[in-house]
């Protein structure tokens, strides 16, 4: 008895594959002579399900294929379209290559199974599509973030002896030490004006006084000019003054012992040319 037992238990794999094996021939079968009741009824119990009960992929995918084709002949339209993305769901490699026997399957049936074929052709390239978009987006936030690592490795900043003696040099020089270049700007162009007024007030002034002493004679030809020189020579020499010495004092009481400086520091070009990155005046750019 326990032989005979054994005997059955060992057998009932063999029994159960001769079973889908038949019953699969049956339906198609009955697929070929119209009887599409009899195919839903055979083959739903192994694939009727979007996890087959049945371990032969071959297998599964033939009865797909029939039981899809069975449900579109019947008017079940929503099961014979899930049938169909089930194959080509469980056949992913051959999602845009597979196909319909139009020698078995009339064009009704072809004409769904590529319906449901193109919308998951198109929802896997949209999904490609979103992942590449995703990925660039990764990519060029890493980009940029390298970018402005490479910017502040670009840029030294030391603190350096800030002499005192400039502070005493008029032209703005003080405020430019001190790192305060909108002042300094101020102080130079200022004082610059002032004493170039001075110098060409006075430089003229001489020119004409020496023609009016010329040829041992007084001539007082120019001497409404000289009295109208005179007072701009001075004013622009005590502006000047003004200027220089209010630029020294400003100058001295902002200064501080050291003072910052930002220095910038050469990126290897390998490095640049390895993130497809350029340097120029400006700072670190994307190259195009």
């Amino acid at each position: 008895m326990l032989a005979a037992v054994l005997g059955m238990v060992l057998a009932w794999p063999s029994l159960a594959c001769a079973q889908v094996d038949e019953d699969f021939r049956d339906a198609r079968e009955a697929y070929g002579n119209g009887q599409f009741a009899d195919v839903i009824r055979l083959l739903e119990p192994f694939v009727g399900q979007q996890l087959a009960s049945i371990g032969d992929h071959v297998m599964v995918r033939e009865a797909r294929k029939y039981l899809g084709a069975a449900y579109v002949l019947t008017g079940a339209g929503e099961r014979a379209r899930n049938q169909f993305r089930w194959l080509l769901e469980d056949n992913r490699d051959q999602l845009r290559t597979m196909s319909l026997d139009r020698r078995v399957f009339i064009l009704e049936v072809r004409d769904v199974f590529e319906e449901v074929q193109a919308d998951l052709i198109r929802a896997e390239d949209q999904a490609n599509a979103d992942d590449e978009a995703a990925r660039a987006r990764e990519r060029e936030l890493r980009r940029q973030a390298l970018i402005t690592l490479l910017h502040q490795a670009q840029e030294d900043v030391v603190e350096v002896e800030n002499p005192e003696l400039p502070m005493f040099v008029p032209f703005g020089v003080g405020q430019f030490m001190n790192g305060d270049d909108t002042l300094g700007t101020f102080f130079l162009v200022s004082e610059a004006f002032f004493f170039l007024a001075a110098s060409a007030t006075l430089s003229v002034s001489i020119y004409l006084g020496d023609l009016r002493t010329s040829g041992g004679m007084i001539n007082t030809t120019w001497d409404d000019a000289l009295d109208a020189l005179a007072p701009a020579n001075l004013v622009s020499a005590a502006v000047f003054t003004v200027l220089a010495i209010a630029g020294i004092v400003e100058a001295r009481l902002s200064w501080q012992p050291t003072r910052t400086v930002r220095r910038r520091r050469e990126i290897d070009q390998d490095i640049l040319d390895r993130l497809e990155l350029s340097a120029s005046p400006g700072g670190i750019g994307v190259r195009f």
